[in-house]
């Protein structure tokens, strides 16, 4: 009885170290898979952090194409308003020169 109490023993702690073993593996595995998940998120953040400054870059462009825009409508409004004062300015001369000539016509 003796001796199949230290079988057993021996078969206990036999079985004791296959599982840590198996648990220290497990472990391994599981650093490994820490360690890649962390270089992966660091690289996602790396990407994100791009991704941010493009799109802040983005929006800068746009407000500067807003601007330009802008600028194009007031231009073209104040070139509106100086043909207007040219076509003016066209008439008058054109009545001035109509009197003119009424002028010489009747000296």
């Amino acid at each position: 009885a003796e001796g199949d109490q230290g079988f057993d023993r021996i078969s206990a702690t036999t079985e004791l170290v296959k599982r840590l073993d198996k648990a220290e593996t497990e472990q391994e595995k599981l650093r490994q898979q820490v360690s890649t998940l962390t270089h992966q998120l660091q690289q996602a953040t790396k990407e994100k952090d791009a991704a941010m400054k493009l799109l802040s870059s983005a929006k800068r462009q746009e407000h500067s194409v807003e601007d330009a825009q802008l600028l194009s409508k007031q231009l073209q409004s104040e070139l509106e308003e100086q043909k207007q004062q040219l076509q003016q300015v066209i008439v008058a001369r054109d009545q001035a020169l109509s009197r003119v000539r009424e002028l010489e016509f009747a000296a």
